[in-house]
C-alpha cells in the first residue's frame, strides 16, 4: 500500500494462468506466486490501518471477474488450473468488496476491457504487451481516470 499523490493505492498478488507458449503441456505460469487468502487478509488489515478501510486504486494482475464476452484460453485447460484461476479472481473480487476502490487496474487474458463492476468501482484491463491498449495513462484525481493512449 502506498499513496501516489493524494490517491490511496494498494496491490494484490499474481494470477494462475495456463502457459500460452506451451498449450500441449499446459504448464502453470506464476503458480508459485499465486494470490492466497493470507495476501487478501494482509491487504485488508493494512488498508484499514493506513487508509481507513478504503482504496482509490487497486492494482492486481488478475481480474475481479471476467468481462462480459471475454474469451479465455483457460476454458480449454485442465480443471485444476481452471479452479486455481477462479480462486484467484474470487480473491481479487473479495479485495474489491473489502477495500471499495474507485478503480481496479489489472492485466490478464491479453484483451483490454473496461467494466463498471460495482456502483463505485470500474475495472480496467490492459491488453497484452504489443497489442492495442496495453498501456494506460492514469490521472489520479477524484475519481481516478485511465485513458488508453
Amino acid at each position: 500500500m502506498w499513496r501516489w499523490g493524494l490517491a490511496r493505492c494498494g496491490a494484490l498478488g499474481d494470477a494462475v494462468t495456463p502457459d500460452p507458449q506451451d498449450p500441449d503441456v499446459w504448464r502453470v505460469r506464476w503458480s508459485d506466486g499465486a494470490t492466497l487468502p493470507d495476501d487478501l487478509e494482509l491487504l485488508a488489515a493494512n488498508v484499514r490501518a493506513e487508509h481507513g478501510g478504503r482504496l482509490d486504486v487497486l492494482f492486481a494482475h488478475d481480474t475481479p471477474a471476467p468481462a462480459p464476452g471475454m474469451v479465455t484460453d483457460i476454458s480449454r485447460g485442465p480443471l485444476d488450473i481452471h479452479a486455481a484461476s477462479a480462486t484467484s479472481r474470487a480473491l481479487v473480487a473479495d479485495a474489491v468488496k473489502l477495500t471499495q476502490p474507485q478503480m481496479v487496474l489489472h492485466r490478464i487474458w491479453g484483451d483490454a476491457s473496461r467494466d463498471q463492476i460495482t456502483q463505485r468501482t470500474e475495472a480496467i484491463g490492459l491488453a497484452a504487451s504489443g497489442r492495442s491498449r496495453s498501456r494506460a495513462l492514469l490521472t489520479l484525481s477524484d475519481p481516478p481516470r485511465a485513458e488508453y493512449p
